[in-house]
């Protein structure tokens, strides 16, 4: 679901050259980021489902499959979708034990109450505004009650994360939101917060890093990025 299907389409092949132009120089390469937030959500899964557990996970506006490269490892049970054939191409080139589908743009392509959990890492400032509803309401019917549903996203909020979408290429139409808007939508999709912070406060990439990060300094709302982790109800019982 990320722009229209003929826009990123013509980045598919670029998506990591764009982003590696797009950083300042010294903060590294876009797939370190990658692999930061992939060490964040796999962290989260643990953290809800248990480190034994192998729940099944849904990306949802997966681009050319980066994430996944890092997640499927530890969750063999991973499928995504995005409106770009070119990247889903892409995607299952670079991840071909993972499941992924093509998408219009406005239903994701599987089965209601297929999935434990759902994430959504820099797609939904993407999603026109009219439209970001109707993609917290599909991943809300695709989890089963009781799954979990992970949106990171660019923080509005930090200049240098500003600055460095401003020179994107596949971002100059980006609608950025913060978080409290973002939880706000999970609410109103009908999810319940459970939990959110900030994090990529400093470009550092190691694990003391981020468990520092993740325990003392997710509070302070100046990372690069946040994430929002909102659960499905369960059905109540009669």
């Amino acid at each position: 679901m990320k722009k229209t299907k003929p826009e990123f389409d013509r980045f598919a092949e670029s998506y990591e050259k764009e982003i590696n132009r797009a950083l300042l120089p010294g903060t590294g390469r876009g797939e370190k980021y990658a692999r930061i937030k992939a060490s964040h959500l796999r962290q989260q899964l643990f953290l809800v489902f248990g480190s034994k557990a192998r729940p099944k996970l849904l990306d949802a506006g997966c681009g050319i499959g980066l994430m996944d490269e890092f997640l499927k490892p530890f969750f063999p049970h991973l499928a995504g979708f995005d409106v770009s054939p070119q990247s889903v191409r892409l995607a299952q080139e670079r991840n071909p034990e993972v499941q992924y589908k093509n998408s219009d743009g406005k239903k994701f392509p599987f089965a209601k109450e297929t999935f434990d959990a759902v994430f959504a890492v820099c797609v939904l400032h993407h999603v026109p505004v009219e439209q970001r509803k109707l993609f917290v309401s599909e991943a809300r019917r695709v989890l089963r009650p009781g799954g979990f549903f992970f949106l990171y996203e660019h923080n509005p909020w930090n200049l240098l994360t500003r600055f460095v979408v401003s020179r994107c290429a596949f971002d100059r139409d980006a609608k950025l939101l913060s978080s409290l808007e973002c939880r706000r939508l999970l609410e109103q999709g009908g999810f319940v917060p459970t939990g959110g912070g900030s994090l990529i406060l400093l470009p550092f990439e190691s694990s003391a890093w981020q468990a520092w990060e993740e325990t003392w300094l997710s509070l302070i709302p100046c990372g690069a990025q946040y994430f929002q982790r909102a659960k499905k109800p369960c059905r109540q019982k009669i």
